[in-house]
C-alpha cells in the first residue's frame, strides 16, 4: 500500500531528525546556542527559506526576532521588532492567544491578503507560526517561512511542533544548569574569601571540599588534599582533641567545637579553634580559625601574672 509505505518513510525520516536533533543539542550548553542549531537543523531538513525563534514584546503587540537561520537567499531577520498587527490584526490575536498558524499562500488566505505587502517586504509567501505555551503565557514563537506559496503537510506541521518542545525543554535546562553553575561559582567566590577556614569531610573522611583559606591555615594546595582521606593528609591530628571532636560530631551528629595545639611536618606549632557541623548526608562541615596569637598573649599574661 503506497500510503503505508509513505507514512513509514516519513516516521522514519522523522525518527532520524530527532536523533540528529538530540545529539546536536546535547553537546551545547548555551541556550542561544542551541536555538540557533535547532532552527538551522529544521530549515535544512524541511528546505524553507527562513525559521527562527521569536518573542512576544510591548505588551503583546510587538514580535522582536532573536535568533534564525536562513538558506542563504532571504535577509535575516534577527534583531529586528515589529508590529503584530502589520501582519494582520487576526494574525497578531492568534498569535498572543497561542494559536497555531499555518497559511499555504499570503496572497490568498483572507486573514493576510490585506497585509500582503507586509509579508512580501520580508520575503514570506507562506509560513508556519507555533507559540510555545508555558504557564498560560506565550514564551517564544517558531516560524517557518517559504518565499512562494506551499501546501504545508501534516509532516512539516508536526515536526515543527516537535522542535517546539525538545527545543524549549533543552533551553530550559540550559538554563537551569547555567544558573546552577553561576550559583556555584558565587559560593566558590563566598567560600574563598572567608576569612575562617572551612572544610566538608565525607562520612568515609574523604575530603570533599576545603576553601583558600583552610589551605592557607592547612599550609597545603588542593591537590594534595581534595578527594584524600582525612587522616592520611594529616596523621598528626590522629589522637589529638580534633579527631576526637569530628568523630563526636560524626557520630552523635550534634554540633560541637574545640581548641587545639597543630604540629606542622615542619615541628612548628599552631593553635586552631574549630567548630564541627553533621551534614545531612552524614559527613560534616568545619569551620577553622588560627588563634596563635591569641594563646600567645594569655601565656604572656599568665607568666606575668606568675611573676
Amino acid at each position: 500500500n503506497r500510503n503505508d509505505t509513505t507514512d513509514q518513510m516519513l516516521t522514519e525520516q522523522r525518527n532520524i531528525f530527532q536523533l540528529n536533533l538530540t545529539g546536536r543539542v546535547r553537546q551545547l550548553s548555551e541556550p542561544e546556542e542551541i536555538i540557533v542549531q535547532a532552527s538551522a537543523l529544521l530549515g535544512q531538513h524541511l528546505g524553507v527559506s527562513r525559521t527562527g525563534y521569536a518573542e512576544i514584546v510591548g505588551d503583546g503587540h510587538k514580535i522582536a526576532v532573536d535568533h534564525n537561520w536562513t538558506n542563504g537567499k532571504v535577509s535575516s531577520l534577527a534583531g529586528e521588532t515589529r508590529l503584530l498587527d502589520e501582519f494582520g490584526p487576526c494574525i497578531g490575536e492568534a498569535i498572543r492567544r497561542g494559536q497555531r498558524l499555518v497559511v499555504n499562500d499570503v496572497d490568498i488566505d483572507e486573514r493576510c491578503s490585506p497585509y500582503a505587502k507586509s509579508y512580501k517586504s520580508v520575503d514570506i509567501q507562506s509560513y508556519i507560526v507555533i507559540p510555545l505555551m508555558k504557564a498560560d503565557r506565550v514564551q517564544a514563537v517558531l516560524h517557518l517561512h517559504r518565499t512562494c506559496p506551499h501546501q504545508w503537510s501534516d509532516y512539516e506541521v508536526r515536526l515543527a511542533e516537535d522542535v517546539v518542545e525538545r527545543t524549549w525543554a533543552a533551553v530550559e535546562n540550559a538554563r537551569a544548569q547555567s544558573a546552577l553553575r553561576i550559583e556555584r561559582d558565587r559560593s566558590k567566590y563566598s567560600l574563598d574569601n572567608m576569612t575562617e577556614g572551612f572544610a566538608i569531610i565525607n562520612h568515609d573522611w574523604t575530603m570533599r571540599e576545603i576553601n583558600a583559606a583552610g589551605l592557607q591555615l592547612a599550609r597545603r594546595d588542593a591537590a594534595e588534599v581534595i578527594g584524600r582521606n582525612h587522616w592520611e593528609i594529616w596523621p598528626e591530628c590522629v589522637g589529638t582533641e580534633l579527631e576526637r571532636l569530628y568523630k563526636r560530631v560524626m557520630q552523635a551528629r550534634i554540633a560541637d567545637r574545640c581548641e587545639y595545639c597543630h604540629v606542622f611536618q615542619n615541628g612548628h606549632t599552631g593553635w586552631f579553634e574549630v567548630s564541627a557541623y553533621a551534614l545531612l548526608d552524614g559527613g560534616l562541615a568545619a569551620f577553622s580559625r588560627d588563634i596563635t596569637e591569641r594563646k600567645r598573649n594569655e601565656k604572656q599574661l599568665r607568666d606575668a601574672a606568675q611573676h
